[in-house]
């Protein structure tokens, strides 16, 4: 995983990649926005898509009372925290 420095040029945030074994700085300055995308390229593999009305037809499809209720709880769950970070 890339390291950054935080930059602090007449009192505003860059950041600048920082490579520890040659002990020395590489590209440009960045902002913190530019940075976030880097570290997200960086470490998210996926993108999962989820359709709302597929997950509901395949709980309904569980047999089992009892584990399509904890399964429903569950997503409700999921939902709520979702919710949290919009």
């Amino acid at each position: 995983m890339r390291k950054y420095h935080r930059v602090v040029p007449g009192g505003k945030d860059y950041y600048r990649q920082y490579d520890e074994t040659l002990d020395c700085y590489e590209g440009e300055l960045l902002t913190e926005e530019d940075v976030i995308a880097q570290v997200l390229e960086d470490v998210v593999q996926d993108v999962i898509h989820v359709d709302r009305s597929r997950v509901q037809r395949s709980i309904k499809n569980i047999m089992d009372e009892d584990d399509r209720l904890v399964m429903q709880s569950y997503v409700e769950y999921l939902e709520r925290v979702v919710e949290l970070f919009e």
